[in-house]
């Protein structure tokens, strides 16, 4: 269970975000240490930062250990982005702001949000275990609050951890292919994420995902779905691009995708202990293919066929490469809204 990682990771202890780069993502869920070597120092310095950006005359709090980590925050964005997010963050203690973007779940305390921005900073990503690492944490840390942007994480987690598996069984040919894939295509969501907790631009795509996830009139099944959705219909062609596949590496890729349908039970069981979700229709008919006869349709079939996503990425991500590219993007747009639209209808029928 996702949880059991979370448990262990409890105790802890996340280190400061500013000038921590490829920090161990497992020392990062977890309490503040009070005996770490904060002091009034850095609520002083935070608050003399955030009136250098934002013009105001605010006086430092108490330095307790919450103003701390929120100053340890305030500390670690540039001043366009920190004006930018404020308002979004948990900086109660420091400059008043309390909002940190709750939306169908607990609200996100000073301790996640520092490490979910630190979890999702592709920049320090060291390589694939790192990657699987993230993910957990990450999923862990929404879990926690049963904040629905994790939903995707919850069902991402598993296939991650087995992809890596794969690397350590010598499955694939391209060894150093299929680590590079896995590190792009998890580094598209980390980008993302990580834009979104800073009220950043996203693609257009996945702010579709986080915007679904903070309605809580949508379906969390169709939140989770949506995150696939975008990951496979968009991040993975555009992965195969950046990592420059070629043919040699198709059969590779095809491993892949096989080896990842056997976590189908284990995301399943993850989404309803986590969110109380019943995904096994929909993720066994995506996955394995075994649809369920009249309730979710053809059109659902014919576009949420895992084995069919993966090729169509496959041939846009070739495509993408060469003159072709404004085709692929053309068609991985419209199948991105395609399925989005399908998901819509399944929620608003009470399908999903």
């Amino acid at each position: 269970m996702i949880l059991m990682f979370w448990a262990c990771s409890t105790f802890m202890t996340p280190q400061p975000l500013t000038n921590q780069p490829g920090t161990d993502p497992a020392d990062l869920s977890g309490d503040y240490d009070v005996d770490s070597p904060f002091d009034d120092a850095i609520c002083e310095t935070a608050i003399d930062h955030w009136n250098s950006c934002t013009g105001e005359r605010l006086v430092a709090p108490d330095c307790t250990e919450t103003a701390a980590l929120e100053s340890d925050l305030i500390l670690s964005l540039e001043c366009d982005t920190l004006e930018e997010a404020a308002p979004y963050l948990p900086l109660c203690e420091t400059v008043g702001w309390c909002d940190s973007s709750a939306g169908c779940g607990e609200v996100l305390d000073i301790n996640d949000v520092r490490n979910l921005l630190t979890l999702s900073d592709r920049s320090t990503v060291t390589d694939a275990i790192d990657v699987r690492n993230r993910v957990a944490a990450i999923a862990d840390i929404f879990a926690a609050r049963k904040d629905w942007r994790g939903t995707f994480t919850t069902v991402y987690a598993p296939i991650t951890q087995r992809g890596i598996e794969g690397l350590r069984d010598g499955t694939y040919r391209y060894d150093v292919w299929a680590e590079d894939l896995l590190i792009e295509f998890a580094g598209r969501y980390f980008e993302n994420l990580h834009a979104h907790l800073l009220n950043q631009d996203t693609s257009k795509e996945w702010g579709r995902y986080y915007d679904l996830s903070m309605d809580c009139s949508a379906s969390p099944l169709r939140v989770a779905a949506s995150g696939v959705n975008v990951h496979l219909f968009i991040d993975l062609p555009y992965s195969l691009e950046t990592i420059e596949s070629q043919p040699e590496h198709k059969a590779d890729f095809e491993r892949y995708g096989y080896e990842l349908v056997e976590v189908t039970p284990e995301l399943i069981e993850d989404l309803k202990y986590i969110y109380n979700v019943d995904g096994t229709d929909f993720f066994s008919g995506f996955f394995l293919g075994d649809w369920v006869d009249g309730v979710f349709g053809e059109n659902t079939m014919t576009t949420f066929s895992f084995q069919r996503v993966r090729s169509k990425a496959w041939t846009n991500g070739q495509w993408l490469q060469g003159w072709e590219a404004w085709i692929a993007e053309g068609e991985m747009s419209a199948s991105w809204s395609g399925a989005d639209q399908i998901l819509a209808a399944l929620d608003a029928s009470g399908t999903i």
